[in-house]
């Protein structure tokens, strides 16, 4: 498996912080500028968040747009994290970074989850929409407003929606501590509507020259293996296999209830460690020419009144 050729960016400046950053996108992108990025960091990382509530090419109706990680890279601009298209600017589905989804339709069996059967009602941390189903089918009717709280090393987010008698409150905040990034999310069910909830995190990884694999702390499976090396408790994108953009998926044979504890290889840090220490629901593993991504999967029934929170955290080197 290869890794994207890097190509050549853009230094932007951020006068708030008094840095130049080295952005990855390039500068005939002009639907990109430096007012759609918030930046936050530490002495070791910096990370660039989507800001929510401006126009980007990438706002689409798959990730949730408050606390979106666009980029995370060294304290000299040296990008950590990719994606299936990366460097090039990304179609709005693939996304890049740290991105996290609260679907709007189920993995299973498509049935909805925050619209009615009509099709009316809600993505979290999208907005309110419409429309047939499937992955591309809604349409976004309104966009959710975003309250944005900056603070130099974390920026917390908080959004409310109001749709087809669901009420909930939304919050996502990314902190950088040291070589760490910790992203956090927050949903409160307020009105007296229970609501069906399926949550994952979509990292994209570095590739790394030969083979990048991740370790888990435990041992694992694969159900469709193509694609994949499998040995005891790590899989590895399999280098002798044709590579293609669509890339491979395999859904892991995961142990319902067990904490994420995962090492995944990475070209100039050595490692990245990915950990949960809720217990996952399920866990896939996809990769292409570009990134390799797991996914752990969290499946909720939330009464009114109750509330249901992530945490992950990512160690960089």
């Amino acid at each position: 498996m290869r890794r994207g050729d890097v190509g050549q960016y853009d230094c932007m400046v951020f006068p708030s912080l008094g840095s130049v950053l080295i952005a990855p996108w390039r500068s005939d992108d002009e639907e990109m500028s430096e007012h759609s990025i918030i930046e936050i960091g530490s002495a070791d990382l910096r990370v660039q968040l989507l800001d929510p509530n401006r126009p980007h090419p990438c706002h689409g109706i798959r990730y949730c747009r408050g606390g979106y990680i666009w980029m995370v890279t060294t304290a000299e601009g040296a990008p950590l994290v990719s994606g299936p298209e990366h460097p090039a600017m990304p179609s709005a589905f693939n996304g890049q970074g740290l991105p996290e989804v609260y679907r709007h339709e189920s993995k299973d069996d498509g049935h909805f989850l925050t619209r009615d059967a009509s099709g009316h009602g809600f993505i979290l941390g999208v907005g309110e929409v419409d429309g047939p189903t499937g992955v591309d089918g809604a349409r976004v009717l309104k966009d959710c407003t975003w309250e944005v709280e900056p603070q130099g090393d974390r920026c917390r987010m908080t959004t409310h929606h109001d749709v087809v008698g669901w009420q909930v409150e939304l919050s996502r905040e990314v902190e950088v501590k040291g070589n760490s990034l910790i992203s956090r999310g927050k949903v409160e069910l307020k009105g007296e509507r229970p609501m069906e909830l399926e949550w994952y995190a979509h990292p994209f990884f570095s590739l790394c020259e030969n083979q990048t694999g991740v370790a888990f702390d435990h041992g694992v499976g694969l159900e469709s293996p193509d694609g994949f090396l499998v040995e005891d408790a790590r899989i590895a994108a399999d280098p002798t296999q044709p590579q293609h953009a669509e890339g491979y998926f395999s859904w892991m044979q995961w142990s319902k209830g067990t904490p994420l504890d995962a090492r995944v290889d990475h070209p100039t840090l050595g490692k990245v460690q990915m950990t949960m220490d809720q217990g996952i629901d399920r866990m896939p593993i996809w990769a292409n020419c570009n990134t390799l991504s797991i996914e752990p999967y969290l499946y909720r029934r939330l009464d009114p009144g109750s509330t249901f929170e992530t945490t992950i955290v990512y160690a960089f080197g």
